[in-house]
């Protein structure tokens, strides 16, 4: 009776891939736009087209999440691949920031031993897993779209701005931590010092920013003030009427 109750209770908690979402994940448009964060590098490739894989694109993402340390590199599994893919496509995001990708056994175990929280059995050495940002939505809304469609692992990083994501069993972790403010400007030899209110915000929303001047500057100087924005590893001018 209590194995029969176990069993009962599994089938309650386990959710299956609806149909269409199962279609969209098996057939992407197979193009990807990737910026990988640590090694500030871009990469947009067109990796399968008309349902054929181009071993040349796949050379490409592999050498992109190369192990961060030495560039060492493993066959990126097709499957994260088109992982990716699908959520850049379902979010119609611009680009896929690639925090960590593939990590060689080594590096791994050094990572942990600095008191990062890695694990010992890191997909991220098999090729199987990345973290990933994507600018147009919170980790949030990744991280609940992620556990509904059942696709592996997800890893809620949110407070440090991204999530993990996986091909391997279905399971989840993270922690509930209060997210930080951003510093907007944190030289202490600038004139002018500006802090915002929180560390991220969508377009439509309001971002307060707070402003201290040093000694022998006023708010004429606000007058050169251009607010910009990262996109694709570069810092671009965000349209704006003016700050203010």
């Amino acid at each position: 009776m209590r194995n029969f109750f176990l069993k009962f209770l599994l089938l309650i908690l386990w959710i299956p891939t609806t149909p269409s979402l199962a279609k969209e994940l098996a057939h992407p448009d197979g193009l990807l736009r990737l910026y990988n964060y640590h090694l500030e590098e871009t990469l947009e490739v067109q990796y399968e087209k008309n349902g054929k894989l181009d071993p040349i694109a796949l050379e490409k993402l592999n050498h992109f999440f190369r192990s961060r340390d030495n560039g060492e590199n493993l066959k990126i599994e097709v499957a994260l691949i088109r992982l990716l893919d699908h959520l850049q496509d379902h979010f119609a995001v611009d680009t896929v920031e690639i925090i960590s990708g593939y990590r060689r056994p080594k590096f791994n175990q050094k990572l942990k031993q600095k008191g990062h929280k890695v694990s010992s059995r890191s997909l991220h050495m098999q090729g199987k897993a990345a973290d990933i940002h994507l600018d147009e939505i919170r980790e949030e809304t990744l991280r609940d779209y992620l556990l509904k469609s059942q696709t592996g692992g997800v890893g809620y990083y949110g407070p440090l701005d991204f999530v993990h994501v996986d091909i391997g069993e279905v399971r989840y972790w993270g922690e509930e931590i209060k997210r930080r403010k951003l510093i907007g400007v944190l030289n202490k030899e600038a004139p002018i010092q500006l802090t915002s209110d929180k560390n991220e915000y969508l377009p439509g929303e309001i971002l307060n920013f707070t402003w201290t001047f040093q000694q022998g500057h006023s708010e004429e100087n606000l007058s050169n003030i251009q607010l910009e924005q990262f996109h694709r590893g570069k810092w671009l001018p965000c349209p704006q009427e003016r700050a203010t």
